[in-house]
């Protein structure tokens, strides 16, 4: 072979050899492309899989009263709070025979429950003697003897976390009696009817005093006339006539928000028409 034909036969096998690398790097690049695309598939299946179920994951889920809930409203309310509070202390003003008394205390708070009226109290005593947690005080708060008074003694300590008042009008006079003590939550009742007076009774005189002492947030949980439905609103001091039920006050903004977040959730929201006036 001269060569010419020499040369010419080698260029033909370099050119065999390179045609055939490249055959091979391309069979490469498309195994690693189609690697790539079955990830970003997978990849891209996952993520709508999860967007798909988020709602399912947030969803809440409600358990009817018959099985061992709160038997109102409010009661549940006071149980929900119960995880965001510091203290397990809480001060039950007008415990009457004990129904709230001991859903709190299964909730686990360390209840002082005050109840005035011997009959009453007999019963309240009678019913929660077993729980460890509970302590009963018959007397009789008003502007003689206060809240003030029995943090001052001893008799309860000064860092509960909640007070509950439900007092037959006399709520605002209670209220007062707290002195300078602070409380992370007070639940008051109130009533909205023709006997409520700048004294007691109607929600706006326990609003105003609460505002002077640092509780700037509300949520109003209430009834009207004879009605069992309960609704709810936030941060308006606008009473609804025949209306009754309780006010909880909070000083801490996220505090209040856990509430208003479980009102949301658990209550029909009462919203109020613009005056046309």
């Amino acid at each position: 072979m001269g060569l010419k034909e020499s040369v010419k036969h080698l260029l033909r096998m370099c050119g065999h050899a390179m045609v055939s690398t490249i055959h091979d790097r391309l069979n490469a690049i498309e195994y690693e492309l189609k690697e790539i695309a079955s990830s970003q598939t997978a990849l891209l299946q996952s993520n709508i899989h999860i967007l798909e179920t988020l709602p399912q994951l947030r969803q809440a889920i409600y358990v009817d009263p018959s099985d061992a809930a709160p038997a109102n409203a409010e009661t549940a309310l006071m149980s929900f709070l119960y995880s965001f509070l510091g203290t397990r202390g809480a001060v039950d003003v007008g415990a009457q025979t004990g129904e709230v008394a001991e859903r709190l205390l299964k909730t686990g708070y360390e209840v002082y429950a005050i109840e005035p009226h011997a009959l009453s109290y007999g019963t309240l005593c009678s019913r929660l003697k077993t729980y460890p947690s509970f302590r009963a005080l018959d007397i009789q708060l008003n502007g003689v003897h206060t809240l003030a008074d029995l943090h001052r003694e001893g008799t309860v300590p000064s860092d509960v976390s909640l007070v509950r008042i439900s007092a037959q009008g006399h709520e605002l006079a209670i209220i007062r009696g707290m002195k300078e003590h602070r409380y992370p939550v007070v639940a008051a009742d109130f009533r909205e009817s023709p006997a409520a007076s700048p004294a007691g009774g109607g929600m706006g005189p326990l609003i105003a005093e609460m505002r002077t002492r640092g509780y700037a947030w509300f949520a109003v949980l209430y009834r009207t006339g004879g009605q069992e439905l309960v609704s709810y609103f936030c941060n308006q001091d606008i009473p609804v006539p025949r209306s009754w039920g309780k006010v909880f006050f909070f000083r801490d903004r996220e505090l209040f928000s856990q509430a208003q977040e479980w009102c949301a959730s658990a209550l029909p929201r009462t919203y109020f028409k613009p005056s046309s006036r």
